[in-house]
């Protein structure tokens, strides 16, 4: 009887009283199993396997999330480099990554590349205007304003007599200035910068300058100027020489000041002496209406 009860110990000892679920489509069963030694062997070993499984299934879907990351990535470099520069503004915000080296350089890259792409569209606008009409348009807009310039002329004529080839432009003397600008003028023998004070008689820009014995080389904002004088003494010499054209003439004054000639030099003088041969020719009208010389008889 003693060695019966030693050895339902034993047997008692050596099992595992479990409470296991056991699930049907219908109801969950609850039922008792009693597991020996190897029952719980195998309970642990499955258990473990099934531990590892759930494991292995999370790192393989998180792996294919990042796979699914890095060929996004992938894709959006492979379009930079086929010619299909990212957005900055997404690079900025953060929307957009790209691989950086420890070299660096590549968001300069990416800024150039930027810069290029709206250079090329903003150079697509192309001028279809020509050279002729250009021109007009710049003889249009000083005919828009002749009246006022051949007044001016007359007066500042009238004023400097004698000694209108004789001096050099000097600014107005007054109190009633509105405005001032300063230009480059080349004169006979010297180049210098010189201020330009408005008045409210001043009708327009030309014949500001002009009241102040002065060319302008544009009709609206002028940057340069030659003097009346210089002009007059290029008409002159035309007159004695026909052959002598404006670019050796400019060419010559540029020696006479020691400053390397500029080709546009001689585009600009072509302008003012153009606008004062149409000067003198209106004065020539208006004397010639005054004196009642327009009526054909």
């Amino acid at each position: 009887m003693p060695k019966t009860s030693q050895n339902r110990a034993t047997a008692s000892s050596s099992r595992l009283r479990t409470l296991a679920t056991k699930a049907t489509p219908a109801k969950r069963v609850v039922e008792k199993r009693v597991l020996n030694q190897k029952g719980i062997r195998d309970s642990i070993a499955q258990s473990n396997a099934s531990r590892r499984l759930y494991r292995a299934s999370v790192v393989k879907s998180s792996s294919d999330i990042l796979m699914m990351d890095l060929d996004e990535d992938s894709q959006k470099n492979n379009d930079f480099e086929n010619g299909q520069p990212m957005e900055l503004d997404d690079v900025l915000d953060g929307t957009s990554s790209f691989n950086l080296s420890h070299a660096g350089g590549e968001f300069e890259h990416i800024v150039a590349d930027v810069l290029h792409e709206e250079s090329i569209q903003r150079s697509k606008h192309k001028d279809h205007r020509m050279r002729r009409d250009r021109t007009q348009n710049q003889i249009d807009a000083f005919q828009m304003q002749m009246d006022g310039i051949v007044d001016a002329y007359m007066v500042w004529a009238e004023k400097m007599g004698d000694d209108a080839m004789e001096k050099r432009p000097e600014p107005r003397q007054t109190d009633h200035v509105t405005n001032a600008i300063k230009l480059h003028v080349m004169d006979a023998f010297k180049s210098y910068t010189f201020s330009i004070s408005f008045i409210d008689s001043d009708t327009n820009v030309p014949a500001a300058l002009l009241s102040h014995g002065l060319l302008p080389t544009a009709p609206l904002r002028p940057s340069f100027a030659f003097s009346i004088r210089v002009v007059e003494l290029y008409r002159i010499t035309h007159l004695r020489s026909p052959h002598l054209t404006i670019e050796p003439f400019v060419k010559s004054l540029c020696d006479l000041h020691r400053t390397p000639f500029r080709r546009y030099l001689a585009q600009q003088f072509s302008v003012a002496f153009d606008l004062y041969l149409a000067i003198r020719a209106s004065v020539s009208a208006r004397v010639d209406a005054a004196l009642s010389r327009n009526v054909p008889k």
